[in-house]
């Protein structure tokens, strides 16, 4: 059994039975915890394919109404290419600028938006899941060397042991740092000029814990707890309204640039007609 646990569920095991529920509630914690990175994650990679859906189509129903547009001003009816002649002359349309830019300009975004997104996924910058993500992971960090520190080990097997198990490239390098400061005789608190984030927030709240370390940093991990459940909120209740009304917004756009121009061409040309 042992042999299929993380690294801190191994040591709180082999530190005797009366950490056993410890080690259970830490191995329960994180599997909640991953469920949690994956719905932030899930919400946000849904939001970005409806909003990659809506640019293909826009620019697709842009550039197959252009198409249109330009057999239609450039066919064989003379009497009708008069009428829309005296048409742009009149109302100064310009007609082939606005069938080549609008196009252009929607899959210009469309290609900006995917690309995008998908480099944002790949470096863990994309707004929203990225702070989602991070409270998450320090939630874990601060979880496991509190019950690390709890069970008597030292903040160096904590951190190591903490280390093993955190995938999180952030937490992973600060407490690769702080294991350093150790090595060299430094102490394991204090605050780091060069932390950004919510490394800051950890290193304040342990800063000064002499007596009781692992007090500091449960209450590190209640706090980021909160703080993770908050962001995730926040993403799975904004984040589908937001990209559905984007979505919205290009398929209207699409729309109103190519369909309705077309209606106001025909309409303008039947005012001409008649008058």
């Amino acid at each position: 059994m042992v042999a299929t646990l993380d690294p801190v569920a191994k040591q709180l095991v082999a530190k005797g039975e009366e950490h056993t529920a410890s080690a259970l509630q830490w191995l329960e914690a994180e599997q909640y915890r991953r469920s949690m990175s994956r719905q932030a994650f899930f919400t946000c990679i849904a939001g970005w394919l409806l909003i990659s859906v809506s640019c293909v189509v826009s620019s697709f129903a842009a550039l197959r109404m252009a198409n249109d547009l330009n057999q239609l001003i450039s066919g064989k009816s003379m009497s009708f290419r008069y009428d829309i002649d005296r048409l742009d002359h009149a109302s100064d349309i310009n007609a082939p600028l606005r069938l080549r830019f609008i196009p252009t300009a929607l899959s210009a975004l469309t290609v900006a938006w995917i690309a995008g997104g998908l480099i944002a996924f790949f470096s863990g910058a994309y707004p929203g899941l990225r702070s989602a993500k991070s409270a998450i992971d320090w939630a874990s960090t601060t979880d496991g060397v509190s019950r690390l520190l709890a069970a008597g080990f030292p903040y160096s097997d904590a951190f190591e042991s903490v280390s093993q198990t955190i995938r999180a490239k952030n937490p992973r390098q600060w407490l690769a740092r702080k294991s350093t400061q150790l090595k060299q005789g430094e102490g394991a608190m204090g605050l780091n000029p060069w932390s950004r984030g919510d490394a800051t927030v950890v290193e304040a709240m342990i800063d000064g814990a002499r007596n009781e370390p692992e007090t500091s940093w449960r209450i590190a991990a209640d706090h980021f707890d909160h703080i993770a459940h908050e962001r995730l909120a926040m993403l799975t209740q904004l984040g589908p309204m937001l990209a559905t009304v984007v979505a919205g917004i290009v398929v209207w756009i699409g729309i109103a640039t190519t369909l309705g121009w077309l209606w106001y061409l025909i309409y303008a040309s039947l005012g001409w007609l008649g008058s």
